[in-house]
This record gives structure tokens, sequence and C-alpha cells, in this order.
């Protein structure tokens, strides 16, 4: 039997796997947690981070982290290094990080540790906005096609925008690095040698990068910034690689420092989100898959190419060669219930699980679940990380309305859980309208099997089954079937369409709308809605001016 290696590089931990290249099955997992986490408020030397929106990460973190997730997944596992005929890394984007000629982080160096825009910054971080709306504004004026592959604006998580933050902010850093990698490009690129490598999956959609048609014109670039057109064509350089290409095999450093032989091919793998669709199986038109997770995302395959508003990219060939891949997501979903569970949550309700020896979440979710729709008289919207898709705005913040002296912690988790479930309504309503009728919707990541009332509001929601992916590492096996997928030929793959089919996981079960709950949503959706529009287009600047409000005092 051979095998291939998928990682998955999320917000706070690692995973690897160990899968077989005939049929994708698991036989071995490593999971390894970053050692400082993500910095929101202060960098490990102490500097404290003023203003609000931060979210870094120390790189040498991952570094660890790769070597302590594939030791752990090849322990498990039990199998011949020899038998290892491939590796690919699928990671968070965009995560961008500054690096020197060797690859070396600026944070890492004599005098940057210091430096906040010397580390990598998360994809959560979101303090390039007005970057990302200038860059909008001047694409809307000069009446350019590139915002038709976007929705419509560009984001504050991507790398332009990002790149423009250091380069005004903390001009030395901007001089200092030779480039600004992609984490899983940085990754890949230690592994085989070679700095030039780079995911061109990850940089149509982050990157502003098409397959069939490059960067926009020089002429719209250099209208947004006189150095932006250096930032694309020199800080942005690389050798384009697509999802499940070859990137180039092991260095002898490389493969000793994880306990494989040199010369193991490695892949290009695609963001976490997209190589979690490729992992449940996504590789046909209609397909569509969402994943539940910090953050989630929502794929669309369809042959068909049409202008969408509010997604964050509708890229051909984005995910599956020959089929335009639309994403949009939602910025918070596990963020948002962990902010709960952690801030919010009063001792009685602590001591309630530990008494019945069992975490926070299951109690507040079987508390819950006791409601029917509509009973806790609360609604949210789901913006602690600002919106992503439809209105694409990241400087809006999250709300809970309807809170009386009776509300109790179920009332407001389950206000929760109804507002993720609305938030890709709208999303799931934004496709449809453009003519995007999915055949299936696939529910993936630790939330969607951890969390069945989720689940199940989400399919009375939407008033169709979902189906739930029993692959509990849906990024780490997409990654893996990326690594099968570069091997190119026997015994592994000749298109990434195969290696899907071949290695993807199952179905666990599939839930079907509650008759008695999808009319009583309905009702409760229809006011969801009109909070949604009043905040989000018709009066966005309330939240802007509270959020740019609390960073001025910060």
């Amino acid at each position: 039997m051979k095998y291939v290696i998928g990682v998955d590089f999320g917000t706070l931990s690692a995973r690897a796997i160990v899968a077989g290249l005939e049929d994708g099955h698991i036989t071995g997992e490593g999971v390894s947690a970053y050692a400082k986490g993500v910095m929101t408020t202060a960098l490990p030397d102490g500097t404290p981070l003023l203003g609000g929106d931060w979210a870094l990460a120390d790189p040498m973190d991952y570094l660890d982290s790769l070597r302590a997730s594939i030791k752990g997944a090849l322990d498990c596992a039990a199998v011949q290094k020899e038998d290892i005929l491939s590796i690919a890394i699928a990671s968070t984007a965009c995560t961008l990080l500054p690096v020197t000629k060797d690859l070396t982080p600026l944070c890492a160096l004599p005098g940057f540790a210091s430096r906040p825009h010397a580390f990598a910054m998360l994809w959560k971080h979101h303090r390039a906005k007005a970057f990302a709306r200038h860059m909008t504004d001047v694409a809307r004026e000069m009446d350019i096609p590139v915002l038709n592959d976007y929705g419509g604006s560009i984001s504050s998580e991507w790398a332009v925008p990002k790149a423009m933050e250091i380069m005004t902010q903390d001009p030395e850093c901007y001089m200092a690095a030779d480039r600004f990698m992609q984490l899983s490009d940085w990754l890949t690129a230690r592994l085989v040698g070679d700095p030039d490598v780079q995911n061109a999956s990850i940089l149509a959609y982050k990157g502003m990068w098409r397959h069939h048609g490059g960067f926009p014109d020089d002429t719209y670039l250099a209208a947004t910034g006189a150095s932006v057109p250096e930032i694309i064509h020199q800080k942005l350089r690389g050798r384009r690689i697509p999802a499940g290409g070859p990137a180039g095999r092991l260095t002898a450093s490389a493969a000793e420092a994880l306990g494989l032989c040199p010369g193991t091919a490695v892949g290009m793998a695609h963001t976490d989100a997209h190589a979690a669709a490729l992992g449940a199986g996504a590789c046909k038109d209609g397909d569509y898959v969402y994943i539940l997770g910090t953050s989630s995302c929502a794929h669309f395959l369809s042959r068909k190419k049409v202008v969408v508003p509010g997604v964050t990219g509708a890229i051909e060939d984005g995910l599956i060669p020959g089929l335009t891949c639309y994403s949009a997501g939602q910025a918070c979903v596990g963020d948002m219930l962990d902010w709960f569970i952690q801030h919010t949550v009063p001792s009685q309700v602590r001591e309630e699980a530990k008494r019945q020896g069992r975490n926070i979440h299951s109690l507040l979710e079987e508390q819950a679940a006791a409601q029917r729709p509509g009973e806790c008289a609360v609604m949210a919207l789901d913006w602690w990380n600002g919106n992503r898709s439809v209105l694409g705005n990241a400087a809006l913040s999250g709300l809970l309305a309807g809170l009386t002296m009776d509300t109790r912690p179920a009332d407001i988790y389950r206000a929760l859980l109804d507002s993720i479930a609305f938030g890709h309504r709208e999303i799931w309503e934004n496709f449809q309208q453009k003519g995007l009728r999915p055949r299936q919707i696939i529910l993936c990541g630790g939330i969607a099997r951890k969390n069945r009332l989720l689940s199940q509001i989400i399919a009375d929601v939407l008033n169709c089954p979902v189906s739930i992916s029993e692959e509990t590492q849906s990024t780490a096996r997409g990654a893996a079937i990326c690594a099968a997928a570069a091997l190119e030929k026997e015994p592994g793959y000749d298109s990434l369409a195969k290696a899907v089919r071949r290695m993807k996981g199952g179905i666990a079960y599939i839930l079907r709308p509650v008759a008695g709950h999808v009319s009583d949503y309905e009702r409760l959706y229809g006011i969801y809605h009109r909070i949604h529009d009043f905040f989000g287009r018709e009066n966005p600047g309330l939240m802007e001016e509270l959020r740019n409000g609390f960073s001025a005092r910060t």
C-alpha cells in the first residue's frame, strides 16, 4: 500500500493525516496547536497592538506544528516512510507573511520582533479596510471588469490591501521584505527549497490574478497607488502552480526534519476551505459544500459563468478545471460561539456542565434544542468579524436584539445558531437569484458533526435536505487528494477530479427539514432579513461609527 500526507493549517492548529492512495482511507492523524495562537492585543515580547482588528501569528509556530503534526500522524499510522509518495499543505488564506530572499520571516530578524507588520497577518486581520475600499472605488470609477469575479468588491482579507497596509504603516518592513508569501506557499517553498513556488489557485482568489487573464491592467493598479504595480509584480511574484499540481520534491534537510524520504513529491493544495470542499467530494457541476469552522465558506461548482454580487470569488478553474467555483462565506461562526462561551456564560452554567461531565457547548445545545423556532425571542447578526458575504463589509459588527430580563444563556446560544443559518440563507438566496441552483448541499467541518442542532436549523431555514459529511478532517483529506493528483500518474491520478472521486469522504447521514419548523423559520428569516438590510445596506455607517470609535479609544 502507498500513501500520501495532507496537512491542514487552520487558525489555531495544524492537522496532518496519512491517507491511502487507493481509496483515501486514513490510517493516521496528528494534531499540533500553535504555541502562541492568534495575537490580537500584544506581540510575544509584550509590544501592545493598538487600534483593534489585529490578527497576527508567529510563523515559527507553523514550522513547529508542521513537524509535530506529521510526526504524530506517522506514529499513528505506523507505515514505512518509503511508502509515503507525496505531501501537500492547505492553509488559511489570505494569511500573508513578509520574508527575506532566504525565506526567513521578518519577525525572526534582529530588530523586527517588536514590529507588528513583520509577523504573519491572518485571514481575519482587518486593518486594511481603507485600502480595500479605495481599490474597490477606483475599479468602479474606471469600470474595469475585475470586480465581476469578486462579487463587486475587494476584501481587506486579501494580499494587496495587506501589503499596502505594511507599505504605509511600516515602510522599513515593506522594504526589508523580498516578497510577501501566502502561508502555504512559504511552507511549501521550505519543503522543496524553491522560494518561487506560488499557489495559483489561492492567488486567483486572494490576489486578483486570473487563470485566463492574469492580473488587472497596470493602469488600474497604478491608479490605486504608485507602488501597487510593484507589489503585484515584485512582492507577489512566483512560479504559479494550480491546486493538485506538482511543486517539487522534498529536500534532504526538510525530509530529515519531517521523518520522510528525500525526493518525496510535494504537491500544491488550496485554501483550507477549498481543500475541505475537495475532501467532502465536490468535483461535479452542481456540487455545493458549506464548511463550518472558525468561519464558514460555501463553494458551488457550475458550468455557468455569471456575475454574482456579494461572492468572494467566481473563479473559472478555481477548484476543478472546467468549472467555475463560486465562493462565499461568513467571517464568524465557531469564533462567535467560542466568544459567547468564553466571555459571557455565567458561572452557574459552567458549574452545571462540570457537574454533568460535559462541555458547555453540549449543554447549551441540549437546552437550545428544547426550544421551538423563535421561542428564544432573540435575534442576532453574525458579524463579530464583519460580513464577508453578501455585503462584503468588514467594518460591520455583531448584534443581539430582543434581550429582556427573561433572556437566558441558552436563548442567546440558540439565537447565535439561528443567525449562522440565516446568514447562510442570504448567501443561498443570492445564488438562486442568479440562476445558480445546487443539486445538493453537503455540510462539513467540525461544527457540522459536533453540533447537530445547527445542522438541523440550516436544513429548516433553507427548507432542503443537507448531507453531513462523515469526514472529520475534510481539509487535510483535501490536501491529501491534491498530493495524490500531483503524482500525475500511477499510482497517483491523472486529474484532480479523479482523485476526488476515489479518495473523498463519505456521507454520515442526511437531515431533512422538520415540517413544523419551516414556516416558523420563514417568518423569523423575514425579521432577520429586515434587520440585516437595515444595518448592512441602509445604515452601515452606524456600526462602522461604533467600531471606529472603539478603535480610536484603544
